[in-house]
């Protein structure tokens, strides 16, 4: 994965509350096709809407940090190593 990756495909609201209280991976897929899976560490809104977050969590295929900012509304978004 480049250092920032745009994401085009991922989780809806309800996944993304599940992987806070159930400790639930998340998958998002980026350009060009790669699969991220994803274990929430935070999650924070974004603006008033929403639908826009940003997210600190930790790949398990890496084990890398990320910072991931998201729109469920448009399930798209970006993906960048800390």
């Amino acid at each position: 994965m480049p250092q920032t990756a745009r994401i085009v495909d991922g989780p809806g609201k309800f996944d993304l509350m599940l992987s806070l209280f159930d400790n639930k991976v998340l998958m998002f897929e980026l350009e060009g096709g790669q699969q991220v899976p994803v274990r929430v560490l935070s999650i924070r809104k974004e603006d008033g809407s929403g639908e826009n977050w940003k997210l600190k969590g930790v790949s398990t295929k890496s084990g890398k940090d990320l910072k991931i900012y998201y729109s469920t509304r448009r399930n798209e978004g970006t993906v960048s190593r800390e």
